[in-house]
């Protein structure tokens, strides 16, 4: 039997995926009976999500050290759950029901598929990115996507971003200073493949 783990990708995730996720994660938890006396309080956790939204919003005016105040938000942000994780860990002991009933996304075992390399570099434009992969043979078309916020389900999702023949792709009109994470899978007479592990980038 599988050991699952919780994983702590919430950490690479730009701002506002961060702060939609680690909300919902508080919802799990809360009154959950797996999870009765987590190692930091849902309280505590509550108010450094919080604070993380309420200085991202304000770091769009710019400001060196409203910037830096964000980022030391993120690193508080990112202890409190740490934490969590680590209490989720020990009280789910591998169980992937638990895992998942706690809001953190579960570890997965490594699949037999090959998954081929993939790199993230910076367009030559401002706010625009070049996505690169390994060719794969026989693949008719590459599916690229990003993370984005959906503002209705306020949460991450991934969302198609474009189509190509070949194993790249020039995706533009990004929010610069923005992280973000990209993806890719193939299509060949076959099948369709599972995506490849997420890139990110923060656009400049």
């Amino acid at each position: 039997m599988k050991y699952v783990k919780p994983l702590l990708d919430f950490i690479k995730l730009p701002v506002p995926q961060k702060v939609a996720f680690c909300r919902f994660v508080i919802i799990c938890l809360t009154d959950n009976p797996l999870y009765p006396n987590p190692d930091v309080s849902l309280a505590e956790a509550q108010i450094a999500v919080d604070n993380l939204e309420a200085a991202s919003i304000k770091s769009l005016d710019g400001g060196r050290s409203i910037v830096s105040a964000m980022h030391d938000q993120i690193l508080i942000t990112n202890k409190v759950f740490r934490k969590l994780v680590a209490y989720v860990d020990r009280m789910a002991d591998g169980d992937e029901v638990k895992v998942i009933a706690s809001g953190f996304n579960p570890s997965k075992e490594p699949k037999a598929k090959y998954k081929a390399p993939f790199a993230v570099h910076l367009g030559a434009n401002k706010g625009s990115v070049k996505l690169v992969a390994r060719a794969v043979a026989r693949a008719a078309a590459y599916i690229w996507q990003y993370l984005s916020f959906n503002s209705l389900t306020n949460a991450p999702e991934w969302v198609i971003i474009g189509y190509s023949t070949t194993a790249s792709f020039e995706f533009k009109g990004l929010t610069v200073g923005t992280e973000y994470s990209f993806r890719f899978a193939t299509i060949t007479p076959e099948s369709t493949s599972d995506f490849s592990s997420a890139v990110s980038i923060i656009v400049t």
